[in-house]
């Protein structure tokens, strides 16, 4: 199970844009740190515990992370979203056998990520 992710790049009002109207993110500057976003992507409860969804954090680095899935309601309609927010889909929606479709996009960073949509 992810328990946190974290998106490197240089731009982040660029990348806070991208993914909030991509996902409908939150964004929140991390107190006491330099340079570090939160990305509220979950709820949180009145312990400030997550819920069983992931939560991450928006940092400068140079360097390409791990590939993550994001689900989504529809490939074809996040793809068309992806390209009109700056981003581009490098592998076009793919079938994967009686489980659903994805597609491989980078952001305006050149961050790697991926959509899925569930078949059922």
């Amino acid at each position: 199970m992810i328990s946190h992710f974290e998106i490197p790049g240089e731009n982040h009002e660029a990348l806070i844009k991208f993914y909030s109207e991509l996902f409908d993110w939150r964004f929140e500057r991390a107190p006491g740190v330099d340079d570090y976003w939160l990305i509220q992507i979950a709820p949180l409860d009145m312990e400030l515990r997550l819920s069983k969804q992931v939560n991450g954090g928006l940092t400068k680095t140079s360097e390409r992370g791990l590939l993550l899935y994001f689900s989504v309601g529809s490939v074809d309609e996040t793809s068309k979203k992806i390209e009109a927010l700056g981003g581009r889909i490098l592998v076009p929606k793919r079938e994967v056998q009686d489980m659903g479709w994805f597609a491989k996009a980078e952001d305006p960073e050149g961050n790697l990520f991926a959509i899925w949509q569930d078949m059922y």
